[in-house]
């Protein structure tokens, strides 16, 4: 399936590209050399193909969302969807007024900033960071209410908002000031979801619906990329640059705030900015916003590289971030907790796996939120002092959990595909057994349909030596 969609969107794109590129010629929206990129540039090159991005983009995410069943149980809702959309038309007014009259840098910041606070508002942010060797960094402590009514509730959220704003407000200007070769910016972005996309299909975090996103987005930049790679017969203008690193953004917090492991992936193009912001502020001191040639890629252009050399070397380095990212994200999901009691839980005499144990109230209360993932082969015992019936939620929780409740060394109920919550707004699903029990197991989703636990089982847990 995702493949038959990336080629869509593939083939959508090279259209609405080959459509923009002709609008924006006979609008006379064109990159002039001596004025825009001298010396890297020789002919006049149509901009704007950030429009033909984002309206490919747009039409097929909602399409898909429509025309799919893969949504059914999605936490991504049309709000979120509505929202994404509308802050990037935002940035494609904004960046069509720049490319038409030359915007100076202060008025440039008001369309991506709205942006951002159209997103907000639509419910998406972050409100925990997950550390890739481990823990968890909650920023939601700090919340002021603005209107709560039964059916109103409008709150800012400080610390999650001002790092949304923060984050968002990053990427795009990482993606806008790496757009200084032909196809540099969509080649990295490409490069950079298609990590995030192995990482929603990683078989212990199933998310389809990321992953759907990000197949949808990467077939769309695969299709411009063949009209932007060098020699570029168009350029991704204002808004466009901009867009990139917008949906990449976006698509980390969907992804159940995976902000590290694109930080891992955007690394050159991250670290490039910052020292160019150090230079031109505290070196040269300079304004921030005044262009120059000092990026890295201008760098190797000096040294003698060729323009696709500096381009694919900057493709390479990406590629092997994204493997580096993919493999700590894979170790971190492998990674036993030592911290915590373990042992081997068998069922009906069919299958085992490794547990950890959590026996008190501190670890109850932790359970696995902020956890990458669980191996198929692993999950986690609650134990209780005496049966009850304890409601569990899905605080903090990245992966789809299947529950099975426990009395008395028997499975007395079961729960299957416990979705968690993958935006600020979105409130964390609660569930109960059906009597009380002493006992909860938690593993990751399909296990029970793939072992064919059955209420009744037999269960019997050994001690770690």
């Amino acid at each position: 399936m995702f493949l038959g969609i990336g080629l869509v969107a593939v083939l959508c794109s090279c259209g609405a590209t080959w459509l923009t590129r002709n609008l924006a010629r006979a609008h006379s929206l064109l990159d002039v050399p001596t004025r825009a990129k001298p010396g890297i540039h020789t002919q006049l090159t149509p901009l704007l193909g950030g429009v033909a991005v984002y309206a490919t983009f747009v039409a097929l995410i909602f399409g898909a969302y429509f025309f799919l069943d893969i949504f059914d149980q999605s936490t991504i809702l049309p709000k979120h969807l509505f929202g994404l959309a509308m802050g990037g038309a935002l940035l494609m007014i904004g960046g069509y007024l720049d490319d038409r009259f030359r915007l100076p840098p202060k008025k440039q910041l008001i369309a991506p900033l709205a942006a951002v606070v159209v997103v907000m508002v639509s419910g998406i942010g972050v409100v925990f960071i997950t550390n890739p060797f481990g823990g968890l960094l909650r920023l939601d402590s700090l919340v002021i209410t603005l209107v709560q009514t039964p059916s109103i509730h409008w709150k800012i959220t400080v610390w999650a908002d001002l790092f949304t704003l923060v984050w968002l407000m990053g990427m795009m200007y990482t993606t806008k000031l790496l757009d200084g070769l032909d196809g540099l910016a969509t080649g990295v972005t490409l490069l950079a979801t298609l990590v995030l996309f192995a990482i929603s299909l990683m078989a212990e975090v199933p998310q389809y619906d990321t992953a759907l996103l990000a197949t949808i987005f990467a077939g769309v930049l695969f299709g411009f990329l063949l009209w932007n790679f060098y020699p570029a017969k168009i350029f991704l203008g204002e808004g466009g640059s901009l867009f990139l690193g917008y949906i990449l953004a976006l698509l980390a917090i969907i992804a159940g705030a995976k902000v590290t492991a694109t930080l891992m992936v955007m690394a050159l193009p991250i670290i490039d900015v910052a020292r160019v912001v150090i230079v031109r502020k505290f070196i040269r001191h300079t304004r921030v916003s005044q262009g120059d040639f000092g990026h890295l890629h201008h760098a190797f252009l000096r040294r003698g590289f060729s323009h696709m050399q500096t381009v694919l070397l900057f493709y390479a380095v990406t590629f092997l971030l994204g493997i580096a990212a993919l493999a700590l994200q894979f170790a971190t999901v492998r990674a036993p907790h030592a911290d915590l009691p373990s042992g081997k839980v068998r069922i009906a005499d069919r299958v085992e796996l490794a547990v950890e144990i959590a026996d008190n109230q501190k670890t109850r209360r932790q359970g696995l939120s902020g956890r990458a993932a669980l191996t198929p082969d692993a999950g986690m015992l609650f134990v209780f002092e005496k049966p009850d019936a304890y409601t569990f939620w899905m605080q903090d929780m990245h992966f789809p959990l299947d529950v099975i409740w426990l009395r008395g060394g028997r499975v007395v109920g079961l729960q299957a595909d416990v979705l968690p919550p993958r935006t600020q707004d979105s409130r964390p699903q609660t569930f109960s057994p059906p009597e009380p029990v002493d006992s909860v197991l938690e593993v990751s989703a399909g296990f029970i349909a793939h072992h064919g636990v059955r209420i009744g089982d037999t269960v019997a847990y050994r001690a770690s030596p």
